[in-house]
């Protein structure tokens, strides 16, 4: 699925990236997880706010270089999809480190607004300009 490039650039801007209709989860530039989604799958791993993620599928999870840590952290994603393997997230916790099995397998999403046929067309009601 096509990124939403609206998500993508307001999350450059907060330094996070946000995988929350996926995996479930939101990394901010230093590597910790901010927030993640009860109901999915890093949650259901054991993964949680404060702690910090190390590495991806054994490739280390560079905090200081925003590109390539959501390259690895998506093409994990889309690896899993492809060889039904769970991600496997390295985290620290305090002084402990563990190895999170994420069973995510339905690869990349991310939110769109599409039209739906036969419902009435609000949300340009709503962005049409006003007269004074």
């Amino acid at each position: 699925m096509e990124k939403n490039a609206y998500i993508e650039a307001l999350d450059k801007r907060r330094k996070v990236t946000n995988r929350q209709w996926s995996i479930g989860l939101s990394v901010d530039d230093k590597g910790r997880i901010v927030d993640t989604v009860e109901d999915r799958a890093a949650a259901r791993a054991g993964a949680g706010p404060g702690m910090k993620l190390i590495a991806v599928n054994g490739h280390r999870y560079a905090a200081d270089d925003e590109d390539a840590t959501t390259a690895v952290l998506d093409a994990a994603i889309v690896a899993a999809q492809h060889n039904h393997r769970p991600i496997e997230l390295l985290i620290e916790s305090g002084d402990y480190y563990r190895t999170l099995s994420v069973a995510y397998f339905e690869g990349p999403r991310y939110p769109h607004l599409t039209r739906i046929e036969g419902r009435a067309d609000t949300l340009s009601q709503v962005l049409r300009p006003r007269s004074n």
